[in-house]
């Protein structure tokens, strides 16, 4: 009797075993692969929406045509005054 009990607890661990299984491959074959392709399409809809602007202005290009534009900076910007300052310099050689 004693063997008995030990075989059926054998096989419920077993069983816990294959069902824990079981499901670590629907989630690595399913429902991982579904939630990575999501994911993918969310980061490329975000892409697409903040070059929608760029994409547009290449498209009015003719070929061999350059357009310059300029972003004017912020003039109350303040700098550091730890940073330095930039000099110019040529090289001597």
């Amino acid at each position: 009797m004693h063997s008995y009990i030990q075989e059926a607890s054998v096989v419920k661990a077993l069983i816990v075993v294959l069902v824990i299984y079981a499901i670590y491959l629907l989630f690595v074959r399913v429902i991982f692969p579904s939630l990575l392709r999501k994911y993918a399409g969310d980061i490329q809809q975000r892409f697409n929406q903040q070059n929608q602007g760029f994409n547009q202005e290449q498209s009015r290009k003719k070929d061999g045509e350059v357009s310059i534009t300029f972003i004017e900076k912020n003039k109350n910007e303040k700098r550091n005054p730890d940073a330095g300052e930039y000099v110019d310099y040529e090289e001597i050689k």
